[in-house]
């Protein structure tokens, strides 16, 4: 955690505040999961599916936000990624 609090302090401290704050969360039920399944699966029986799926999104959303200069010139990013049991 003292690790990621540093880092953190070390973006603010040559970049600034950050100006947004985005957050995106997996649907275990999008389609694109869904009919990968085989009859009687469910998601969590294919994290590895769901997985490559949401990264898929996820690349999909940052090309949006960074190459495509959704919200204007992109100086800095970072991102993290989090998994619940």
């Amino acid at each position: 955690m003292q690790r990621r609090f540093l880092d953190a302090m070390a973006i603010v401290q040559r970049w600034g505040k950050p100006d947004y704050f985005v957050t995106m969360t997996c649907n275990p039920y999008w389609e694109e999961i869904t009919i990968e399944l085989l009859p009687g699966q469910l998601p969590q029986d294919r994290p590895d599916l769901v997985a490559r799926v949401y990264r898929a999104k996820q690349r999909s959303m940052m090309d949006l936000l960074i190459k495509g200069k959704h919200f204007g010139e992109v100086a800095a990013y970072v991102h993290v990624t989090k998994f619940q049991k």
